[in-house]
């Protein structure tokens, strides 16, 4: 029985393949924290931290963002409630993550790499009183 029931044989060949070795050492690299983003276990001695896809759009060419760190208790809680919700994948680890920490907001532009929302511009910049009669005048004439 494969270590991965249910996942393709070519998501399980990129897993093993030397690509996803050295994406999971650039990612760690990149000064990313390693621990769960769920439970905020560190790896130690049997237990380990890993990444998990936050969806399979990119496989193979994954940025960032489209992982998480997760134990593989929390790994396991999240895709256990993407199956009996029938939710994403996406939406079921930032709501088990939000569940185990309630903080699920703050984090996600750091681990999604959201950018902040802009404000909307006015077209123009506000006018001053005196301003807005000189505008008022120069119409009246």
């Amino acid at each position: 029985m494969s270590e991965y029931p249910g996942l393709s044989p070519e998501y399980v060949a990129y897993i093993a393949s030397p690509a996803w070795a050295n994406f999971r050492l650039r990612y760690w690299a990149g000064g990313h924290e390693r621990a769960c983003a769920a439970c905020g276990a560190r790896p130690r001695r049997g237990l380990s931290v890993a990444l998990h896809h936050l969806d399979y759009e990119r496989l193979g060419h994954e940025l960032e963002r489209d992982v998480l760190p997760l134990c593989r208790s929390c790994h396991d809680g999240v895709h256990h409630a993407a199956r009996q919700s029938g939710q994403s994948i996406a939406t079921a680890t930032w709501r088990y993550v939000k569940a185990r920490t309630g903080r699920v907001g703050r984090l996600i532009p750091e681990w999604a790499g959201a950018a902040p929302v802009a404000r909307r511009r006015r077209k123009e910049p506000r006018r001053t009183r005196v301003e807005r009669l000189a505008v008022a005048r120069h119409r009246a004439a």
